[in-house]
């Protein structure tokens, strides 16, 4: 391998430079803070739900049915607007997204290594959207609308396949926060 120094200083000069409102710390830990707690909620089932369903990395598919497993009113409020029953979803989600036990449950954790390119995107865009709402953390309702994203991925796609775009989908997790508005904060 060929060392550059004046690469490595400019490769090190950006990633210092890294814009401070990124999800991940340096460490390449999802920062929590960035999280209200629902949000930390889901996270962690997304979690299980990627050992349970026996995969090695937090797909999109994962953020969903761990955004399902909360009990939110926005997440029940959209799927009374699709038709669907969020626990009749998490298990459609979880027998579609299983693969076979035919190794160890894998570690999983909150880190940058452990996520896909579209989960991390998409919580990317769900902390764009609080931020663009002047909010310093991730709603579950932006997560939800940030899975139906145009490029939002798998999810998107699955329910593309049965007639639902994403832009359809993200117009009516939009309407269930609509519909749904979160209280107002107690002045101090």
């Amino acid at each position: 391998m060929i060392f550059v120094p004046s690469l490595f200083i400019v490769v090190r000069m950006e990633f210092a430079n890294a814009p401070e409102h990124d999800i991940f710390a340096p460490n390449g830990w999802l920062r929590q803070e960035l999280l209200e707690p629902a949000v930390r909620k889901a996270m962690q089932r997304a979690l299980c739900w990627t050992a349970d369903t026996c995969w090695d990395s937090l797909r999109t598919p994962h953020i969903f049915m761990g955004l399902l497993s909360v009990g939110n009113r926005h997440v029940t409020e959209w799927c009374r607007l699709i038709g669907a029953d969020p626990d009749s979803l998490l298990l459609q989600f979880a027998a579609l997204f299983t693969r076979p036990r035919d190794m160890k449950t894998p570690i999983i954790r909150l880190n940058r290594e452990f996520l896909s390119e579209n989960a991390i995107r998409s919580l990317r865009v769900a902390y764009d959207r609080a931020c663009r709402s002047d909010r310093s953390e991730i709603r579950i309702i932006d997560l939800l609308v940030a899975l139906f994203s145009p490029a939002g991925g798998i999810v998107a796609g699955c329910f593309a396949d049965v007639g639902y775009p994403p832009e359809r989908l993200a117009a009516m997790a939009v309407a269930a926060e609509e519909r749904n508005p979160e209280p107002e904060a107690e002045a101090t």
